[in-house]
């Protein structure tokens, strides 16, 4: 159940729709648009509004072990290869309906291929947006999904970026699907004779199987400056990383 409380209710009500928690923050974001002085244009959330009409919703549900395999639309539920009829308690009782059940699967299958396509092209919310949404300006975004590896002691991420002197965010991700030891993202400002004016380390853990950092890069005082970021391997082992997603911003 959710309960929605305000002083500034006049009457009590109740809603019968199949929501989820989806729908919450898409439902607030609502209620507070008269209140906001900038609303934002785009969102990436699945969900809709908790009141609108139960027609054409949809959820896909995780398991345990990261798996989408369960589907519910309309008042139908799919559980592997078992539909069931879903009442307004919530309980399911099981159908063998082959057509309700090829629909199902059907809509299952385009979410999961729209969910993987988006998030491998990392087009969930283009950089553009985001930063417009942020009132930031964008200075250099690249994603790469392919897979790379290494055993020098040091690996270019991107190529020097000439950058304003003013004070920017350095967003970047990668998965890797063994850790090393002793491994650190680096990140330095240089001049235009590439004397060193920054330089900061970041430890890339072991034991995990993906990096993300959000790092606020501070202003310096030179008025030409470029921007490095790389992987520091001081093992010389072998490293293997994809889904590299960087993101450069300033203000605006």
């Amino acid at each position: 159940p959710l309960i929605i409380f305000s002083e500034k209710l006049i009457a009590p009500n109740v809603f019968q729709n199949t929501v989820s928690h989806l729908d919450i923050s898409s439902s607030i974001l609502s209620f507070l648009s008269p209140y906001l002085k900038r609303k934002p244009k785009y969102s990436s959330t699945l969900g809709s509004s908790l009141f609108a009409d139960e027609g054409g919703r949809e959820y896909a549900f995780m398991n345990d072990n990261r798996q989408v395999v369960d589907f519910y639309s309309e008042g139908y539920y799919l559980s592997g290869k078992q539909v069931f009829v879903v009442d307004s308690n919530l309980q399911l009782s099981e159908i063998f309906d082959e057509k309700i059940k090829n629909k199902l699967k059907n809509s299952l299958d385009v979410f999961n291929q729209t969910s993987r396509y988006v998030s491998v092209e990392n087009k969930i919310l283009p950089a553009h947006i985001y930063c417009e949404e942020l009132s930031r300006t964008l200075i250099f975004e690249c994603s790469k999904p392919a897979t790379k590896s290494f055993s020098s002691k040091y690996e270019n991420l991107i190529t020097p970026i000439k950058i304003e002197n003013d004070e920017l965010i350095y967003e970047i991700s990668f998965d890797y699907s063994e850790g090393i030891d002793n491994l650190l993202l680096v990140y330095q400002i240089v001049d235009k004779n590439n004397n060193s004016l920054l330089w900061k380390s970041i430890g890339v853990s072991k034991d995990k199987l993906a990096f993300q950092a959000r790092i606020v890069v501070p202003k310096l005082e030179d008025s030409v400056l470029y921007f490095k970021t790389f992987l520091m391997n001081e093992s010389k082992m072998k490293f293997q990383y994809h889904n590299l997603d960087i993101l450069l911003h300033g203000k605006k």
